[in-house]
């Protein structure tokens, strides 16, 4: 909250209550297992049904090509020069 206060000192008490608003006993945080990073009541939801939707929009919903490493190769002796690890700069 110290940097939502100094970043936006107008909007911090709203964005404070709607933070706690996701909360039932109105804490800002829970640290207990289950319950972290999980919010619940009608902001909650709203929140989850806005990721899902922007998901769908930006292909997140759907699995993740394979990757593979059929792009990279490995350098080539003189372009390493003599040092047994490649030069990270120049």
């Amino acid at each position: 909250m110290d940097w939502i206060r100094r970043e936006f000192p107008l909007r911090a008490d709203h964005i404070e209550s709607l933070m706690r608003q996701c909360r039932p006993d109105g804490r800002l945080y829970d640290a207990s297992f289950g319950a972290r990073q999980r919010g619940q009541g009608a902001i909650a939801e709203q929140i989850g049904r806005a990721f899902s939707v922007f998901s769908k929009r930006f292909g997140l919903d759907r699995a993740m090509p394979r990757l593979s490493s059929a792009s990279f190769r490995r350098p080539l002796i003189e372009e390493r020069g003599d040092a047994d690890q490649l030069r990270l700069f120049g």
